[in-house]
């Protein structure tokens, strides 16, 4: 990426190396921003998802919650090239799931899908670091357990 990423995911729980990319891709100026549902329809992969946001956000990744209702969207933008389908940030869908993604490759479409993507943000709250709670909880705690069963999540 030169100067964005940008993913909605229903379900991120994304591996190590992606973890690292997107910390990396921040930390050099690129945009990079995840939209995440709020509430989901698998709590426990919710809880998992929280495992990562502090480090992201201490990394320089902009991170937002949707707040009007379950989020199932699941698009990718990495500057002018985008995916938009069923693949989630997580290992079981990029790995064994039977997923389909379509790259959108005019220029109409990708408009459409920045347009779409802001204009979620408008339904979001973004988590900022000096908000972000730092205090373990019983939801941070199963994150955490639940964290080395992801691979099945």
């Amino acid at each position: 990426a030169h100067h964005r990423i940008w993913i909605t995911s229903a379900y991120f729980i994304p591996s190590g190396p992606i973890l690292k990319a997107l910390s990396t891709a921040a930390g050099n100026g690129i945009d990079v921003r995840i939209l995440v549902s709020k509430e989901s329809d698998v709590r426990i992969s919710r809880w998992v998802t929280s495992v990562f946001l502090l480090g992201l956000l201490q990394a320089g990744v902009r991170v937002f919650e949707y707040e009007p209702r379950i989020l199932h969207a699941k698009s990718l933008l990495i500057d002018d090239w985008a995916s938009v389908g069923s693949s989630n940030m997580n290992h079981r869908s990029l790995i064994h799931d039977l997923e389909v993604d379509v790259v959108l490759e005019e220029e109409r479409s990708l408009a459409d899908l920045v347009k779409y993507f802001e204009r979620d943000l408008g339904n979001a709250k973004e988590l900022t670091l000096e908000a972000y709670p730092r205090h373990f909880s019983v939801k941070k705690i199963l994150g955490r357990c639940l964290f080395f069963f992801r691979y099945w999540l």
